[in-house]
């Protein structure tokens, strides 16, 4: 299904009454039915978090496509009123001592996942041997991280049952800038795991072309099992620029958690030069960050509390709904997308790139040139500035002067872009690697 060009979304109703579930559930305006799929993830919608919309978008349409999927998530599900094939899994460790092999798996996997993850993997793997046990034909097993739970439990599964297993990374294991490492035994045993991973899955997914090239170069033996499906957008999901108020100053917005190499840091040391230079006035401009921060999401303090004092930084740190953050980034004049900014390579996609292309509004991306965010946005049609790594500070001085220029007035994206990232098109392309010709 292509998506036209021309903006046909209507705008989004922040007001309007939301489904007494949080989400959709699948379609019964189904195709004749494909197959079955045991979708194992850990993060799936109500909960509020960019790695519970990636399955969910599947989960979706894999349903309107005709397959039945069965869902295992550690994420709590209304009880009053759950989604269709959608089982809640407590990720509780039980009052009793574990077992002598549960044990032994907890100190093997206690560098590479969390403990109450590991739990959720035995509970997950008993569901799923209950599920398998009442007869069900399955016609794959589909597994995402992170964490990688899920991964080592759809592993052990296939290995039981020989039942065709696709393993999709939302996140690379290895070579991963964002992955919290716990010493030298961490990362032996995250290259040891993705090994295991990749010789036993029939098919691999990862999200970006730049994961894919690494995993091409760490794993040649393996490059015939990889394949590319985009993170992206739910074309039923609407959402369109606001009318924009009259104000004197432009409002930049960047709406998300802030943490490891994903920082304002460059933009705000800009806009305090700026300022100080008298290049900039304060009163010009105001940049909101919206959303959670790491205790130390900034590496000058004096400089952020100098900026707040002159009225052009905001923030509080709260975790906000998916409501409240639309509501900050459709009334933006702008929009601020941060990405690793060093000499090490930009592998990931950050989640809200699709909603802030498909709003339209200009953006400011803090990246390394030629990464996955600079590629998007330069065919993606949405006008847009660049910060890289290797850039003077005179040269960000000069950017920011002349992103500050730049019309507010909302463009309509690419339609590459609309047909690229949409998740009919990648559902399409998951069911290819279920049922392979």
């Amino acid at each position: 299904m292509d998506l036209p060009l021309k903006n046909t979304q209507r705008g989004l109703n922040l007001d309007a009454p939301r489904p007494s579930c949080g989400f959709e559930t699948q379609s019964s305006a189904v195709l004749a039915p494909k197959g079955k799929i045991l979708l194992l993830a850990c993060f799936f919608p109500p909960e509020n978090t960019s790695g519970a919309a990636r399955p969910y978008r599947f989960y979706k349409y894999l349903g309107r496509l005709g397959y039945e999927v069965r869902v295992l998530t550690m994420s709590k599900q209304d009880p009053n009123c759950p989604p269709k094939g959608v089982l809640y899994v407590l990720d509780e460790p039980e009052k009793s001592e574990p077992r002598f092999l549960e044990g032994m798996a907890r100190i093997l996997f206690r560098h590479v996942v969390a403990k109450e993850s590991l739990t959720w993997g035995f509970r997950a793997y008993a569901s799923a041997e209950e599920f398998l046990a009442e007869g069900k034909d399955v016609s794959a097993i589909l597994s995402t991280s992170s964490p990688e739970i899920s991964h080592v439990t759809a592993g052990i599964l296939k290995l039981r049952h020989g039942i065709r297993w696709i393993a999709d990374f939302r996140d690379p294991l290895v070579g991963n800038p964002f992955r919290k490492r716990r010493g030298l035994a961490s990362g032996i045993l995250d290259r040891v795991l993705q090994s295991w991973v990749f010789h036993h899955a029939d098919a691999l997914i990862a999200n970006t072309d730049a994961t894919l090239d690494l995993w091409q170069k760490q794993h040649p033996k393996y490059a015939r099992k990889m394949h590319l499906i985009w993170n992206g957008f739910d074309p039923e999901d609407t959402l369109e620029a606001a009318p924009l108020p009259k104000r004197n100053y432009k409002l930049l917005v960047h709406s998300g958690t802030i943490y490891g190499p994903r920082h304002p840091g460059v933009l705000l040391s800009s806009l305090h030069r700026l300022i100080r230079k008298g290049i900039l006035p304060p009163e010009r401009i105001v940049f909101q960050l919206v959303g959670a921060m790491e205790k130390e999401w900034t590496s000058d303090v004096a400089q952020a509390e100098e900026l707040v004092r002159w009225g052009c930084l905001k923030y509080d740190e709260r975790r906000v709904s998916t409501v409240e953050a639309r509501r900050a980034v459709v009334g933006a004049d702008a929009l601020v997308l941060l990405d690793t900014h060093s000499e090490s390579v930009a592998l990931q996609l950050p989640a809200k790139i699709f909603d802030y292309v498909r709003l339209g509004r200009p953006i400011l991306a803090i990246t390394t040139r030629s990464s996955p965010v600079d590629r998007l946005l330069a065919r993606s049609g949405i006008p847009y500035t660049a910060l890289y790594s290797e850039d003077s500070a005179d040269e960000i001085d000069r950017k920011v002067i002349l992103f500050m220029d730049l019309p507010s007035e909302p463009v309509v994206a690419s339609e590459w872009f609309w047909k690229e990232f949409s998740a009919v098109r990648q559902a399409g392309d998951l069911s290819a690697l279920v049922c392979p010709q």
